[in-house]
């Protein structure tokens, strides 16, 4: 029974270690069930499924039908690595529909009146938090369909990037609030 735990273990590490290295390229707790199942030699049916919300929390529907990043199923320091790691690789990124959640800032240009929304997470021990911006679909009308300042928020949209000046800021694009 010891060797079984510690086999599980082991491979429990070796999985994680995949996800963390093979980001982006759409590997889903699904896919690390199945394997995990067929190390140990289980019976247990996994199905691979994409996940899709049908509507958001303000009607407007969803036009994904996969995630290819989803922080919300990663533990706290793996997605706020991941999260990182986009912020400063953001190329291998582009494109990927990612889906997140934390806390909401806004942050108003008041020079252009623009408003700017970000989710922000924390890292494993709440002393640093990152955030990425989001662009909601236009379905959204503001202020009504838009979150609040410090609000537990979760996104999911089309990654991306856009320069500023000297500056390159990440985005997710067409977001939807799920």
């Amino acid at each position: 029974m010891i060797k079984k735990i510690i086999k599980l273990n082991f491979l429990f590490v070796v999985v994680l270690g995949l996800i963390a290295c093979s980001e982006g390229r759409g590997i889903s707790i699904n896919s690390v069930k199945a394997v995990l199942n067929e190390r140990m030699g289980g019976n247990e049916k996994t199905e691979e499924t994409s996940e899709s919300v049908e509507e958001t929390q303000t009607g407007v529907k969803n036009p994904y039908d996969t995630i290819d990043i989803d922080l919300t199923a990663m533990p706290q320091k793996l997605a706020y690595s991941t999260a990182n790691r986009m912020n400063m690789m953001s190329e291998e990124y582009l494109g990927q529909i990612v889906k997140m959640n934390g806390i909401c800032s806004i942050f108003h240009d008041e020079k252009r009146d623009i408003y700017f929304f970000t989710c922000e997470i924390n890292d494993e021990t709440a002393c640093c938090m990152l955030g990425i911006e989001f662009e909601l679909l236009d379905e959204y009308k503001f202020p009504d369909d838009f979150p609040k300042e410090n609000e537990e928020v979760t996104v999911v949209g089309v990654f991306d990037t856009y320069k500023e000046g000297a500056r390159t800021y990440k985005t997710l694009r067409k977001a939807v609030l799920a």
